[in-house]
């Protein structure tokens, strides 16, 4: 990786352009490199750096993947009331959920 969080491999390696499984993986990539380099930078920010010495790590890593479980499950539920929205014909609150979902 480069430091601007930018795979150093060429385009054409890349993507063939058309559009299918490859350039989907491609976006996941960068999306994912560019937002874990945002991430981590903000980190080292708001804690001071030195990531690599900190205590309590699994502990960490337990809490994060617990609260990953809830909001995968969450979402589930969210996208479950959208469709149910749709399917009652009630568009406008479909489209405002999914929209509230969907916000960065």
């Amino acid at each position: 990786m480069e430091k601007s969080g930018r795979s150093m491999m060429n385009t054409s390696e890349r993507s063939n352009g058309s559009g299918g499984p490859e350039d989907h993986l491609w976006r996941i990539l960068d999306d994912t490199a560019a937002q874990l380099a945002a991430k981590y930078r903000a980190g080292q920010k708001e804690h001071g750096g030195r990531l690599w010495e900190k205590p309590r790590m699994l502990a960490h890593l337990t809490e994060e993947s617990l609260d990953a479980i809830v909001y995968a499950y969450t979402l589930r539920e969210q996208l479950t009331d959208v469709l149910r929205l749709m399917l009652a014909e009630q568009f406008n609150a479909a489209y405002e959920k999914l929209r509230a979902i969907l916000e960065p």
